[in-house]
């Protein structure tokens, strides 16, 4: 582990500013070329972060003899990733989870195009071209990480990250007819 922990500060941990995390906050993986100072760099960018919060969550609900009869589903999840980044209550912007690919998602999921078929092939280190995300996934077993939830965790980020983003919707005009409740 500790070889492990040297690589990774060693090839990919640079010196970094720190700064508050808020949902407008970009979040890039390590060596992602689109990387700037607006945002934060971690491994495997948002999703990576999303994907290693969860299992450690899972570890530790499932370590208590009390939450013996939690379900963790792919129903489940994936309505709540979608309550939390695409909902219209949501605080994050549209475009938050980005996964790139070095195929595109079409050409991943087939024709007729198939969900399973496409999460299938993006977790495939062949096709990834998010650096962290892939050294995430290949240190998976190093780093204790629960290969069903990590599957449905990414099964529902894939999902997630394949939404078309939300319609702009235009502002009514303000008349002079208009009160000003109604203006507000």
């Amino acid at each position: 582990m500790n070889e492990l922990k040297e690589k990774v500060q060693r090839e990919i941990v640079m010196a970094q500013d720190n700064q508050d995390f808020t949902p407008k906050t970009k979040v890039y993986d390590i060596r992602d070329p689109l990387a700037s100072n607006d945002g934060i760099i971690i491994i495997g960018g948002f999703v990576g972060e999303m994907i290693m919060t969860w299992t450690c969550l899972l570890d530790f609900i499932f370590a208590s003899p009390a939450n013996q009869n939690f379900v963790f589903s792919q129903d489940m999840f994936e309505k709540y990733l979608h309550e939390l980044l695409a909902s219209d209550e949501s605080q994050f912007p549209d475009e938050s989870i980005i996964i790139y690919l070095n195929r595109s998602a079409e050409e991943l999921a087939g024709d007729p195009p198939n969900p399973d078929r496409l999460w299938k092939s993006a977790r495939e280190g062949r096709n990834m071209a998010d650096f962290g995300l892939k050294f995430l996934f290949e240190c998976s077993k190093d780093l204790v990480l629960n290969t069903d939830a990590v599957e449905t965790i990414y099964k529902g980020l894939i999902g997630i990250a394949c939404m078309k983003p939300a319609e702009l919707q235009q502002p009514p005009e303000i008349t002079s007819e208009m009160d000003d409740d109604m203006k507000d």
